[in-house]
């Protein structure tokens, strides 16, 4: 992505992102309340005046390549935020890569971007933004880094402790977000001329089961809106 106007303040925000579609709408969530902030992003790593790393963990190997992706992005000597599900996953081994000179943000906390970036600019020692209960993301701004396909994020976590499965420590249990919210950002983004949805989560098939609902009710709803 190349770099964005917003309002004046002119910091260069430059990000990476890996993984699934949920950190995918966990990055433009991020994305969304920098801009509205003031911050642009920018493709340049050093010219940046933070950067922001939204990490996958759900393998061995995709952590190891996480870590040593943070490694190198230490040795800039910006301010770095880290934020995905690797921080709740194996924060030990974070923590010995950045050397206490970063700031961790679990996924339950995106809507603390902006606290997350002020401490990283006006401090040198590390900060954990982890937050104890899921929120309802799809109530924050976001954007759209493809402008055509508008990702909504159903529910956080999962009913399920599987013991090969990593994730659930980053993700948690099951949370629902509201049919009624799912269904008014869907209906908003093909307003908006998107030619596809990705409705995600972590157990799509799990969905509504903590508030009374289903994936099959939600769905039967999402294919009667027009567009």
């Amino acid at each position: 992505m190349s770099e964005q106007a917003a309002k004046p303040c002119g910091k260069r925000v430059y990000f990476e992102s890996y993984g699934c579609a949920s950190n995918r709408f966990d990055l433009e969530v991020m994305l969304a309340l920098l801009l509205e902030a003031g911050f642009v992003v920018t493709d340049d790593a050093e010219a940046a005046d933070i950067l922001l790393i939204n990490t996958c963990a759900v393998k061995t190997p995709t952590e190891s390549r996480m870590l040593e992706r943070i490694r190198k992005l230490s040795l800039l000597g910006k301010p770095l935020i880290i934020a995905g599900c690797l921080p709740k996953i194996n924060l030990p081994a974070v923590r010995k890569v950045t050397k206490g000179r970063a700031v961790m943000l679990d996924p339950y906390s995106v809507h603390r971007i902006l606290e997350a970036v002020e401490h990283a600019e006006t401090h040198k020692g590390e900060r954990i933004i982890f937050s104890e209960k899921p929120t309802v993301k799809l109530a924050q701004p976001k954007i759209r880094t493809n402008k055509i396909v508008e990702i909504v994020q159903i529910a956080e976590g999962c009913t399920g402790a599987c013991a090969y499965c990593c994730v659930r420590f980053a993700r948690g249990k099951l949370f629902s977000y509201p049919k009624s919210l799912i269904l008014e950002r869907i209906k908003r983004a093909v307003s908006e001329g998107v030619r596809e949805v990705w409705i995600t989560s972590q157990d799509s098939g799990a969905y509504g089961m903590d508030i009374g609902t289903n994936l099959a009710e939600l769905l039967r709803e999402i294919v009667e809106i027009d567009g």
